[in-house]
Formats: C-alpha cells, sequence, structure tokens
C-alpha cells in the first residue's frame, strides 16, 4: 500500500512538472496594427519606492514576423511622461504567449541590451531576465481589450535598482475596434 502510494505521488508530480510547461505561442486578431491606450496613466517606481505617475501617448503596436513591434515615439521607442521627473524610454518589441493551464494570454517583451536608454532616475539597463510579462485580457463585444502590468520589472538602473511598471492599459484596432490574442 505504502508502494502504491509513492507511485501515485510520483506520478502526480511528473504530471504537475508537465502542465507547468504548457506556453504556446498566441497572435493577434486581426493581425493588423493596432493602439494601445493609458486612459489613467501608470506608476513608475524605482526599487518599489515613492511612486510616479506618468502619462503614455497612444502606442502604435502590430504583428512584426513572429512577434509585435509598438512606438509612440519618432526614436522608435515606447515613453513614458513623467512630468517634471522626465521620462522612462523602452523598445516595445516581443512576443506574445498563451499558458494552456492558467489561461493567461501575455506581451513579453524582449530585454534590450545594446544600451542604455532614458528613465527618471538618469539612464537605465531594460533587463529583466524575462518578467517584463505585460497580461492581456481579451475584451468582447465593445469592451476593448485590457492589459495589467502589477510592479512589471522592465529594467534596472545603471546602479542596480529595478525599475517597475504599474496600470491598465487598452487595445483596439485603428479604427476604435476589438483586437484580441488568439492561440
Amino acid at each position: 500500500m505504502l508502494v502504491a502510494a509513492v507511485a501515485a505521488m510520483s506520478l502526480a508530480a511528473v504530471t504537475a512538472g508537465t502542465a507547468s510547461a504548457s506556453t504556446l505561442s498566441a497572435r493577434f486578431s486581426p493581425a493588423s496594427e493596432f493602439y494601445i491606450k493609458a486612459p489613467t496613466g501608470v506608476t513608475i517606481k524605482k526599487n518599489g519606492g515613492s511612486a510616479l505617475s506618468c502619462t503614455m501617448a497612444t502606442v502604435i503596436a502590430g504583428p512584426s514576423g513572429t512577434g509585435f513591434f509598438g512606438s509612440n515615439e519618432p526614436n522608435l521607442g515606447l515613453k513614458f511622461n513623467c512630468g517634471i521627473s522626465g521620462s522612462l524610454v523602452m523598445r516595445f518589441q516581443g512576443h506574445e504567449y498563451y499558458d494552456t493551464v492558467t489561461g493567461r494570454y501575455w506581451l513579453q517583451v524582449e530585454d534590450f541590451t545594446v544600451n542604455t536608454l532614458g528613465s527618471p532616475w538618469g539612464n537605465y539597463w531594460q533587463e529583466s531576465s524575462g518578467l517584463d510579462q505585460w497580461t492581456w485580457v481579451n475584451g468582447s463585444g465593445t469592451t476593448p481589450s485590457t492589459i495589467t502590468l502589477n510592479e512589471v520589472r522592465v529594467g534596472h538602473t545603471v546602479g542596480g535598482e529595478n525599475i517597475t511598471i504599474s496600470g491598465s492599459l487598452t487595445a483596439t484596432t485603428t479604427s476604435g475596434g476589438l483586437i484580441t490574442l488568439v492561440h
């Protein structure tokens, strides 16, 4: 009986390990350019400290090869304006994914390690080691899809302090229609 119990626990452990490795590539539907907006702005922090309220101009994004790319400024980056504190600039490109266990979609923003970028705290490295995941929830009908950022790490200052973003964004087609992620 003990052997059967141990065998059952081993099988459960193998099954759980297999289930956790269930990430699929996703894609945009329709596969066209879309807008990302931050109607209430975002919050940017350094090392979890004082929060900066920042705004973001509308991002024009869309599929690019096997991933996505987006920009809201002439230098092909994503810019968050934090008033007199300055701005956070990042490269917004990566891949879209779906987790078959949790049912979660997300945009995985790639690290940008060619050079440093600007932040309210000086230059920073856009390196998150895979932690820069923007959770995507599909909308329906006239309700747009949303992108949720909850202390998402986008990188670290030259001195090693983490920079995170929180906020709720919306995504619509350029004509205001519904865009979703599918797998």
